[in-house]
């Protein structure tokens, strides 16, 4: 694939990601999972938590149904860059 086309493919699917994790982020917000009134150090400690489960929670929206072995071993591969 293209530079240019792999570029757009990824452009498209971006929005979507986006609006994911910003609604997984309000619900994790909201569940009562974590308290959200606590004292934390730093100003980022809350939203960084929230958003690093809310992006592993979504990432299931990418999964590939029934990779080939050879799309799982480029997946393997991909993971040790």
């Amino acid at each position: 694939m293209e530079k240019a086309k792999f570029n757009e493919k990824i452009d498209a699917m971006i929005p979507d990601l986006m609006e994911g994790i910003r609604k997984e982020c309000d619900r994790l917000y909201r569940s009562g999972g974590i308290d959200t009134d606590k004292e934390r150090e730093g100003d980022y400690v809350l939203p960084k938590m929230i958003l690093k489960i809310a992006i592993e929670n979504q990432v299931n929206q990418y999964m590939m149904p029934n990779p080939s072995m050879a799309h799982k071993k480029e997946l393997a591969n991909l993971r040790h860059f």
